[in-house]
């Protein structure tokens, strides 16, 4: 997306304009953005605990084991990348513990729980904007109704396969919250018990259990002392987390496609000399990007949420994700004709998107501080 927006800059994006008044456009430039996203390596350090530490003799695996306090004390931010299985592991669930007791009186410390179908719903997501923007920039339409039909059903249908993944998030979301109010130690599974302390080639392998039991006396005092802290703060903890599963940041990256496209039709315009047509473009870009998105995802997660139970049927499972889709249509034109209103009443397009954006920046502001 960077390097669409630098070629404009230097008026090298390649808008293709067609011959026609409404000047439809389609961009190569999202390939370069590609390749920076798949190449690009982050400077930050990583501990993973099952490849650091020493797994091959009896000796290190202990030493590792004993002294993970220092590494989750010197970790700026835990990552947990949560399935419904992470809080039936003793080890998983004495990790996050020990992390939020030892940055409990910091404010550096910060967790962030990312669940294992967040990877589906963020390409869902994405596949929806590319084909929403796809279709605007370079379809012709007979019929402006048509043309609006088209696109609302494609903006829609990434909503309709996140939808899916959400509801299957939030159903896992409430058996974590019942298994962890009823957490046990001794009903906690253990990797090595589970295999009977045998590896692939028959040796015996040491106790992942007695070791983390160790670990939990030296660091909470007691058995009971720590179940306690499960309950009390890890619980809260992983709920507030996955009941947002995306964060702000998070859903601008994956919204990204929207501004793709924005690029090339700000380039066009400028080519044909249309700098008023330009800026408006540009901005309205903009404020769907980082504004008008993110506030109708927060709608449609809380509808998704409302109807996160099981149906009976498969049926009507699909029927219930349907159902969310016309809510997400009509939200989408409540704010176009909200920006459309700005554009009457200042009688002017640029000025109109600037004060429809400003709006929308505060109400977007005021939704995700609410969120924290």
């Amino acid at each position: 997306m960077s390097s669409s927006w630098l070629l404009l800059v230097l008026s090298f994006s390649p808008g293709v304009v067609f011959d026609n008044e409404r000047i439809r456009r389609v961009s190569f430039t999202p390939g370069a953005g590609g390749i920076l996203a798949l190449l690009w390596r982050p400077p930050g350090l990583v501990f993973l605990d099952r490849v650091c530490i020493d797994q091959s003799t009896r000796t290190a695996k202990c030493e590792g084991v004993l002294n993970i306090g220092a590494f989750l004390k010197n970790s700026i931010t835990m990552v947990v990348i949560w399935d419904p299985t992470y809080v039936k592991r003793l080890w998983c669930v004495f990790e996050l513990a020990a992390y939020l007791k030892s940055h409990e009186d910091e404010r550096k410390g910060k967790l962030v729980v990312l669940p294992s179908l967040l990877g589906p719903c963020s390409v869902a997501f994405a596949l929806g904007c590319c084909s929403f923007m796809a279709v605007l920039l370079i379809v012709e339409f007979a019929s402006p109704i048509a043309g609006v039909a088209v696109l609302v059903l494609l903006g829609t249908a990434g909503f309709y396969l996140a939808a899916a993944q959400f509801r299957e998030i939030y159903r896992d979301l409430d058996s974590m919250q019942a298994q962890m109010k009823e957490f046990e130690v001794d009903k906690a599974e253990s990797f090595c018990c589970s295999c009977n302390h045998l590896n692939s080639k028959g040796q015996n392998i040491l106790c992942d259990r007695e070791l983390v039991k160790a670990c939990i006396i030296s660091w909470f005092g007691t058995i009971e002392s720590f179940e306690e802290a499960v309950r009390s703060k890890v619980l809260p903890a992983m709920s507030a987390h996955l009941r947002h599963p995306f964060s702000y940041l998070s859903l601008v990256g994956v919204l990204s496609p929207l501004m793709w496209g924005t690029a090339d039709a700000v380039a066009a315009q400028l080519r044909n000399g249309n700098e008023q047509f330009a800026a408006y473009y540009a901005i309205n870009g903009l404020m769907w990007w980082l504004f008008g998105m993110p506030c109708l995802y927060v709608g449609w997660n809380m509808l998704v949420f409302r109807c996160r139970r099981k149906r009976a049927a498969l049926w009507k499972d699909v029927l219930t994700n349907l159902a969310i889709m016309p809510a997400i249509a009509v939200l989408l034109c409540l704010q176009y004709g909200v920006g459309y209103v700005f554009a009457i009443l200042t009688r002017n397009r640029v000025q109109g998107v600037c004060i429809y954006t400003a709006v929308m920046a505060v109400l977007t502001l005021v939704i995700f501080c609410r969120r924290r």
